[in-house]
């Protein structure tokens, strides 16, 4: 007896309200040198997502279209002042927000190899009266995920991740690739050893171009976030399955930063 496979469709709508974190809406203001400084604005505005998709699925392969409008999106700019003659970066609400986002997810696995892979092509714009509005363009986001199990309980992963350069209207930034390495080896069945390392490259520049306000900006951020880490586990004797179910209460927790 054949068994026939038949695609699953879904199609679902949804709206949700993002608020600003404390952190950014404090007053506070952190000077870099007398004509630069940092500040976060107590006047964000929480911003507003609506949107709508298309999922395809079969088997384990699936497709997804969606396209979202988000308003009073939060993004950083500057502001000049000039009776102080000071140059301020902080967080503002960008009027609109729109994108196209088509995904595609392909997990892959044999007998000793098994992979997770999605590739989103995307394009989305973001407008505000107080910027000079330039190309859009649509750009690639890729993760791949591989996990190598060898014998004698010995295990190897690779993700690697970036994305394309992206012209977004208000802003241009430029692609990057960060590839993260992992190797694990379990020893008497109970004792497990874990080597991680990630942003092998060591390459996470960014690089960050905009006209806000009448002020032009071409900035490079670089982010040094590599890591070596050692993890040793040790258990002792067979562990139950919890039964225990996180419930959240507190839907302002994830402002706290």
């Amino acid at each position: 007896m054949s068994r026939i496979w038949l695609p699953i469709q879904s199609t679902n709508s949804k709206k949700k309200i993002r608020r600003p974190d404390y952190s950014s809406t404090n007053q506070g203001l952190t000077y870099i040198n007398p004509y630069f400084a940092f500040a976060t604005n107590i006047n964000l505005n929480p911003s507003v997502t609506s949107e709508i998709a298309a999922n395809l699925q079969y088997r384990d392969k699936s497709v997804k279209l969606s396209y979202y409008e988000n308003s009073n999106v939060i993004n950083y700019g500057f502001l000049y002042n000039e009776p102080q003659n000071l140059l301020i970066y902080r967080p503002q609400n960008f009027e609109r927000e729109t994108g196209y986002n088509l995904e595609f997810m392909l997990p892959f696995s044999s007998n000793f190899w098994s992979s997770t892979n999605i590739v989103s092509f995307i394009l989305n714009k973001i407008e505000d009266s107080s910027a000079v509005i330039g190309d859009t363009k649509p750009y690639v986001y890729y993760y791949s995920n591989h996990v190598f199990k060898l014998k004698n309980e010995l295990q190897f992963s690779l993700t690697g991740w970036g994305l394309t350069s992206r012209n977004e209207g208000v802003f241009q930034r430029n692609s990057y690739f960060q590839l993260d390495f992992a190797a694990s080896k379990t020893f008497f069945k109970n004792l497990s050893c874990t080597l991680n390392y990630n942003n092998v490259f060591r390459n996470r520049t960014f690089t960050e171009n905009f006209e806000v306000s009448n002020v032009r900006s071409n900035a490079i951020f670089f982010v040094d976030n590599c890591e070596f880490s050692i993890a040793i586990r040790y258990t002792l004797g067979k562990i139950k399955d919890s039964i225990y179910k996180e419930k959240e209460v507190n839907e302002n927790s994830g402002r706290i930063k």
